[in-house]
Parts: C-alpha cells; sequence; structure tokens
C-alpha cells in the first residue's frame, strides 16, 4: 500500500470512460457501480503500472479493480485506520493506492443513460414548440431541471483495491 498523497490542482473528474493517474498506476473507468454504502461510490476500473505504458512489448499487463470514492470522514477512512492497525492481515485485500485530492467531481450517469437523457432533451425541446403552434393564444413554460443532480463536488479520498 502506497501512502496517501494529496493533490491540489485541478478537480478530479471520476466518470466512465475517464483516464487519470494515481500513484504510480493508470486508471480508467469502466463502470459505476452504486452507490452501495450510504457514502461511498464505487466503480469498476482496468488498472495498470504506469511504467508498462511505456514498454516496448505492446502487451498490456492491465488488470480489473475496484475503485472506491468517499469523504474524508467516511467509512473508507475508518477502513484506512483499520488497516493501519491490523497492518498485512492476510483476510484483507491488499491496497494498491489511495490518494486524497481536495476536489473531485463524481458523474454517476452511464454513457448509455446519458445519450438517453440528452435524447429525451431533444424531444422537451420540440414539444413546446409543437404546442405553441396548436394554439398560438397558450403559453407552454417548460419546466428548468436541475442538472447538479448528478455530480458531486466534495473533498474526496480515492482508493484502488
Amino acid at each position: 500500500m502506497t501512502s496517501p498523497s494529496t493533490e491540489n490542482s485541478t478537480p478530479l473528474l471520476i466518470q466512465e470512460k475517464e483516464s487519470f493517474s494515481m500513484a504510480d498506476y493508470q486508471i480508467e473507468i469502466i463502470a459505476y457501480l452504486g452507490l452501495l454504502t450510504a457514502d461511498v461510490y464505487y466503480f469498476k476500473v482496468k488498472f495498470q503500472p504506469i511504467a508498462d505504458l511505456d514498454g516496448e512489448k505492446g502487451e498490456t499487463s492491465s488488470q480489473l479493480g475496484l475503485l472506491r470514492v468517499g469523504s474524508l470522514n467516511s467509512s473508507l477512512d475508518r477502513e484506512l485506520q483499520l488497516r493501519k492497525i491490523l497492518q498485512n492481515y492476510s483476510l484483507i485485500a491488499p491496497l494498491i493506492a489511495d490518494i486524497q485530492v481536495d476536489l473531485a467531481i463524481i458523474n454517476t450517469l452511464s454513457i448509455k443513460e446519458k445519450s438517453q437523457e440528452v435524447d429525451e432533451k431533444q424531444n422537451e425541446d420540440i414539444a413546446p414548440k409543437q404546442i405553441v403552434s396548436e394554439d398560438s393564444e397558450f403559453v407552454n413554460i417548460p419546466s428548468t431541471k436541475d442538472d447538479d443532480s448528478v455530480e458531486n463536488q466534495s473533498a474526496e479520498t480515492d482508493y484502488l483495491e
């Protein structure tokens, strides 16, 4: 397990098909698995050592893993404290890396859900025009949706097993 590092630059974007580096690994998010505990987001990821990216063999040594993202006061923090106490207890899977970032943007919509949302939005944009053209005295004001509900911005800690 590597020691936690703090990243103070731009916000870390966590969503499907996004890639970033964590410790000595390149991480690619494959799928959002859900909010399986009250304060921890789970993602299926593919990871490989950054050193392997520059290899001449062309072989990929990527593996599947689990990325968990939670706030500094979440159950992930309590788990890290427990791991420090237990040290190398053999019944607990080792952590590949853990980092702390000041700001992470978590987008839990899958690529498929985003395309469906765009299609629905396009249909909503068409519908008010059709209604207005049917009866010029009737005015239809579409309600606006709050798009920030799918993104959570807070101080986050990332863990990769």
